[in-house]
């Protein structure tokens, strides 16, 4: 049996047939697309307790399964603080591995959807907030089969909390 991924000198060749499970996270403005692996939980929102001093893109921390967690609004990252109360939110698994933030939680602005993708339901769309050699918020935007979504930067986020020294 061939392996879907395959490594050729520097380049990553991507078995077209091969396809990951995403989900749809819808916002304000946009929708988030991320594999179903790092998304833990969709869950009702619940107002989060707030911290003192915090940027506008943390809400504050969640309560989920007895831990308090950072609560994020993605959108917030691109100025404008949330208007309406979001309807859910969907708990992240760490990507790091980090054990003291083994979780944090988006907004979701409405019901979450699934994807199945494969390399030729994607098209890359050019450009990015990050400067050169900098990692922002957005990883990737991407068109899905006529849809525009964008790939979120978890390790981004995971890093942004951690330096404001929330556990």
């Amino acid at each position: 049996m061939s392996s879907a991924v395959e490594k050729t000198g520097d380049q990553i060749e991507v078995d077209e047939s091969q396809e990951v499970r995403c989900l749809l996270i819808p916002q304000r403005n946009s929708t988030l697309m991320l594999p179903n692996t790092v998304v833990a939980e969709v869950t009702d929102y619940s107002p989060p307790e707030t911290t003192e001093h915090s940027p506008d893109w943390l809400l504050g921390l969640l309560s989920w399964r007895g831990r308090n967690i950072p609560l994020i609004s993605f959108e917030n990252f691109f100025g404008g603080a949330d208007i309406k109360e979001p309807r859910q939110v969907a708990v992240l698994n760490s990507l790091n591995g980090n054990g003291e933030l083994p979780f944090m939680a988006i907004t979701i602005s409405d019901l979450p959807r699934l994807a199945q993708v494969n390399r030729s339901s994607v098209e890359y769309i050019e450009g990015d907030d990050a400067d050169e050699g900098e990692a922002g918020p957005v990883l990737a935007r991407m068109n899905l089969s006529g849809e525009f979504v964008i790939i979120p930067n978890v390790d981004f986020l995971e890093d942004r909390v951690a330096q404001l020294g929330i556990q």
